[in-house]
């Protein structure tokens, strides 16, 4: 019984550990299955709106590029005209300096004469360099950019598929128990009388010359299925019967002398 104790013991362990190695097979495979459907719901949504994006850096791109034109055509054309008139006034500024030496030079050096010749077309000339006003349009253009709407529109999330039941095999077990009260499992010892052939040959009753008395107590059997040991050799000296029971019996060991003495 305690080998087969051992023997099922081993067999369930090895059968729950071999169904267990086989649902974590199977769970995986399954679950793996559903995570690879997720993630291709989340990489197709992910590339539709990364394709949304780039579409609209590129709206904003051309937009930018085309703002940037203009303004680059406005500006130039006020820095042209800007320069030019620059090098109007450089000259007129020439002017007024060579002006100003000629009257220097003729107030030094010049007659009188030579003074009222030029005084007037030097004042002629003086007023027409004051009164000059710039050829250009003075006025600037203001550029001024509004910035476009911002993205307030939280995207939705994308619907991911429902997972599906597992499907988990049914296992099943050799192993083997017992039924009912353990024990009702236990085997039981049966007392049975056994006569042993060794003893055959001392169930004759041999008499000895001395017998002495040591110890009595009560024999239950018959004479031929008390059996006394003295260095392995059984002997049975005498025993007197009354209504087929022993009532006393003596037993003697191999050398004679007086061992035990049954009284009943």
């Amino acid at each position: 019984m305690t080998k087969e104790i051992k023997e099922n013991s081993k067999t369930i362990d090895r059968e729950l550990n071999d169904y267990y190695q086989q649902v974590e097979k199977d769970v995986r495979e399954q679950t793996n299955a559903y995570l690879t459907g997720v993630k291709q719901v989340l990489e197709t949504y992910r590339t539709k709106v990364q394709s949304d994006y780039c579409e609209m850096q590129k709206v904003i791109d051309d937009n930018s590029s085309k703002i940037t034109a203009e303004v680059k055509t406005l500006t130039s054309t006020q820095v042209k005209t800007l320069e030019a008139e620059k090098e109007n006034q450089e000259m007129n500024r020439i002017s007024i300096q060579s002006i100003r030496d000629f009257v220097q030079q003729l107030t030094d050096t010049g007659s009188d004469i030579d003074v009222m010749t030029h005084s007037k077309k030097l004042q002629t000339k003086i007023q027409e360099l004051q009164t000059s006003e710039p050829v250009f349009d003075t006025k600037t253009t203001d550029i001024t950019f509004t910035p476009g709407k911002k993205m307030d529109l939280v995207l939705l999330f994308p619907k991911i598929p429902e997972p599906r039941p597992l499907s988990i095999k049914k296992g099943s077990i050799t192993a083997k128990t017992y039924r009912g009260p353990f024990d009702a499992c236990f085997g039981s010892l049966k007392q049975e009388t056994v006569c042993y052939p060794e003893l055959m040959e001392f169930q004759k009753v041999t008499l000895l010359e001395t017998r002495e008395r040591q110890i009595s107590f009560y024999v239950r059997r018959r004479l031929w299925d008390t059996q006394c040991t003295d260095d392995g050799c059984f002997l049975v000296a005498c025993g007197i019967m009354f209504l087929h029971t022993a009532r006393t019996v003596c037993v003697f060991s191999s050398t004679g002398e007086l061992e035990r003495e049954l009284v009943k």
